[in-house]
């Protein structure tokens, strides 16, 4: 998969289309997105593997309420992966 596959399937995007528009993604692009999530955990250095756990997580839970069509719950997911990214990427650096 190519750089364009992942930037098109960001998380960002995924929640700024469901905090805009209020509406659920595509059909296909969660599913994408997860494949992509488990691709990027194989790759994860070994000492992320707690984190890795909770990112994988959070990113079924929001395909489990995108295939329930529970929307709330999709949002909160996107939020609790947001979230999660940011502090990641602070304590990473």
């Amino acid at each position: 998969m190519g750089d364009e596959d992942k930037t098109e399937l960001s998380r960002s995007e995924l929640a700024d289309r469901a905090e805009t528009l209020a509406a659920f993604p595509k059909e296909g692009e969660v599913q994408k997105y997860l494949e992509l999530s488990h691709e990027f955990a194989r790759h994860a250095d070994p000492s992320w593997e707690a984190e890795m756990q909770e990112y994988l997580d959070h990113s079924e839970n929001l395909g489990r309420a995108c295939q329930n069509r529970e929307f709330d719950m999709f949002r909160h997911e996107l939020r609790d992966l947001q979230n999660r990214m940011n502090a990641c990427h602070r304590d990473y650096k």
